[in-house]
């Protein structure tokens, strides 16, 4: 079983669930608390659900000190819905970066037609493993037409979609103005799994 797979159970429900769909916090050098969004940081870690009233929950709770058993310390003054403001931004950060990238090696394509059209071309493959990790994107202000076209085609594809970014968002991250729909087929397995955790912590 791959580490990502592992059930881990979290800080704040006490449920288990597999180690992607959580986020893991380890104590750093300074003593302060880090979040592992890449896993792979050294020490003892703990996991907590990426929703905003799990992570409010497990600081107001002192749960991260207990489950650690060390006095885990939070930047000087910030609240406990301010700590979940800055993984909500690390989460972001990580989304945008990884988009930029898949623009710049030229694993992306960009716009509504020619997303359609790559996946009316992607509908007939048969490979669903490799597709699990495919993903496209379209921001809340893609018009209802356009949206309804991009989630039929998606779903008989077997294609993830996500409405989490704006437009400016996009934009943003691949350097472009009014970019709102974008297709990364082949995406990357931790792209999926950070769009899903932004999900949950941004409530969505």
């Amino acid at each position: 079983m791959k580490d990502h797979d592992r059930l881990r159970t979290c800080i704040a429900s006490g449920q288990q669930s597999p180690g992607a769909t959580l986020i893991r916090f380890v104590i750093g050098p300074d003593g302060n608390l880090i979040p592992d969004l890449a896993g792979k940081l050294p020490g003892r870690g703990v996991w907590c659900d990426p929703k905003r009233d799990a992570l409010i929950k497990a600081v107001t709770k002192g749960l991260f000190a207990r489950s650690l058993k060390s006095d885990v310390l939070h930047k000087p003054g910030q609240t406990p819905q301010a700590f979940a403001d800055g993984i909500e931004k690390a989460l972001r950060q990580r989304v945008l970066a990884a988009l930029g990238l898949a623009r710049r090696s030229g694993r992306m394509t960009i716009g509504s037609e020619a997303t359609l059209k790559l996946l009316a071309k992607h509908g007939t493959r048969t490979d669903t493993k490799s597709k699990s990790h495919d993903l496209i994107f379209f921001s809340p202000d893609t018009s209802e037409r356009t949206t309804r076209e991009l989630i039929r085609a998606a779903s008989a594809a077997e294609i993830n979609v996500s409405s989490l970014l704006e437009t400016s968002e996009i934009s943003g991250a691949i350097g472009l103005n009014g970019v709102q729909v974008i297709a990364l087929l082949p995406s990357a397995i931790g792209l999926l799994t950070d769009v899903k955790r932004l999900t949950a912590c941004r409530g969505l």
